[in-house]
């Protein structure tokens, strides 16, 4: 019976492959490439489109943004490696950071297993530069394209199941107010900014230094499982969150039923090498490979294909690698790429243990009811994080991160807004949080519902910034209103 399965599954994968040969013939070949430049509004950056900055510069010192800040007046949007998976963060007529040149090791200690950086260099570039010591980073986002100081704004976390998010890795950051000051802060000095800037999402200055926590690079084992949705939860307190040898843990949820996961752990071993590489090349896949995954993502064959054949074959093979090395994919090794009419979007929602069948159901049948193009869909733990003001962990959670394709249309986005609210709505309804700013389009009521640090981060911005000039697209959604209101309030 799994032969004929198997047979039947790869008959009509050949078909949806003459299929999506078909449209490639008949509507031509579209240039799929690595997303760049904030998604939505690559061009808008680099033309005189409404979104384009009134003055750009690539700054290499700290002196440099100083400089910038106290010259100018008006809105100041930094950038670092320029990956903006929700499209947001951008502004214009703003004084545009471009922290890309700013990717300087300023220290590393062995020893202490400590590195201090320059914010716009990449989780690659630290690999680079650590690996040959055998050291890792203690915890970093799942692909390595993004800058330390985008990763930092987020709040980021990934596969680390026991770490949580990164800011359970910085010991310290400098960070630029709006007055051109630079101030140090930790958790011991000036923890309001520490904790307010990490997972600020820009809003409150600019940091240019971080010092991060390493540890060793490590052997580790990869085990898979097929799980039903309705027992994932049990499984994972059982079997993953009570085993403290697992390091690395991900669950792959598959559309368009939703109906089970794979499970993906790594757990730590003394078992030789089986992958000898020690980082991902991480090389472009060809163009009608993405083609093919691009367009074959609308069908659910593509995805039965993927969830009973493609995945259990390649993710069940015995695999022991280095840490760093299953640490190092790349946002296109990932499946993240656009074209003219299409990119790839992430939302994340944080979800409560408990109320994972729940969420899920809600989900599907938003998704359903909209006829959402999903890729996948990661689970991830994130254990309990009340650090930083925008916490997005305040109990044990995991994160669904959801991937899909969008068209870039002005009616794509208008679908997408739409579905957004309901999904907003369901996350809240099941105890849960959205992640900022993934493409979220939701009410400044639900943002305060949903964080309850809101307040004291806003009170934060308005002595930090008092003329809010560190914005862009996503906050603008809420600081006028914000604003607004303290100063009537402060009128009465």
């Amino acid at each position: 019976m799994g032969f004929l399965k198997f047979f039947v599954t790869f008959l009509l994968f050949l078909g949806l492959l003459a299929s999506a040969a078909g449209a490639y013939i008949y509507n031509g070949k579209e240039d799929f490439r690595t997303l760049k430049l904030d998604s939505f509004i690559e061009d808008e950056l680099s033309s005189q489109h409404p979104y384009a900055p009134a003055m750009a510069i690539k700054p290499k010192s700290e002196q440099q943004i100083v400089d910038a800040i106290i010259s100018t007046q008006g809105p100041i949007l930094v950038s670092g490696v320029h990956y903006s998976l929700g499209g947001d963060v951008t502004y214009p007529g703003s004084l545009y950071l471009d922290m890309s040149d700013f990717n300087q090791v300023l220290k590393l200690d062995v020893e202490k297993k400590l590195i201090t950086v320059q914010t716009g260099i990449s989780w690659q570039q630290i690999q680079q530069q650590i690996d040959a010591h055998d050291l890792a980073l203690k915890i970093m986002p799942d692909a390595v394209d993004f800058s330390v100081g985008g990763s930092l704004s987020v709040n980021a976390h990934g596969r680390f199941v026991r770490e949580g998010a990164i800011i359970n890795s910085v010991r310290s950051i400098r960070i630029i107010l709006a007055d051109g000051k630079v101030y140090e802060a930790s958790p011991d000095e000036n923890p309001a900014l520490f904790y307010g800037a990490i997972g600020g999402f820009g809003g409150v200055g600019v940091i240019t230094e971080a010092t991060l926590e390493l540890t060793d690079n490590i052997a580790i084992e990869r085990f898979t499982r097929r799980i039903n949705f309705n027992e994932f939860n049990d499984y994972f307190q059982r079997e993953i969150l009570q085993d403290d040898d697992v390091v690395l843990h991900q669950a792959i949820l598959y559309p368009p039923n939703f109906e089970s996961l794979l499970d993906v752990s790594w757990k730590k071993t003394d078992k030789p090498l089986t992958e000898p590489r020690r980082l991902r090349e991480n090389r472009a896949e060809p163009w009608w490979e993405t083609q093919l995954k691009v367009k074959a993502s609308a069908y659910s064959l593509y995805h039965r294909f993927r969830k009973n054949l493609f995945d259990p074959i390649e993710l069940q093979k015995p695999r022991v690698a280095r840490l760093n090395y299953e640490s190092s994919y790349n946002l296109r090794s990932l499946g993240f790429v656009e074209s003219r009419k299409t990119t790839t979007v992430v939302q994340e929602y944080l979800i409560p243990l408990q109320r994972f069948e729940i969420f899920t159901f809600n989900m599907r049948d938003i998704f359903t009811r909209y006829d959402v193009d999903i890729d996948k869909i990661l689970v991830e733990y994130v254990p309990q994080n009340n650090r930083g003001l925008l916490s997005g962990a305040s109990s044990q959670v995991y994160s669904f991160r959801i991937i899909y394709y969008q068209r870039k249309s002005k009616e794509g986005k208008k679908q997408v807004a739409q579905w957004t609210r309901e999904l907003v709505r369901a996350s809240r309804e099941s105890n849960g949080i959205h992640i900022l700013p993934y493409a979220i389009k939701d009410t400044t009521e639900q943002l305060f519902n949903a964080y309850s640090g809101a307040e004291i981060f806003f009170d934060l911005k308005r002595q930090a910034d008092p003329d809010c000039r560190f914005r862009n697209l996503f906050w603008d959604q809420h600081l006028d209103k914000i604003y607004s209101a303290k100063t009537r309030n402060q009128e009465h």
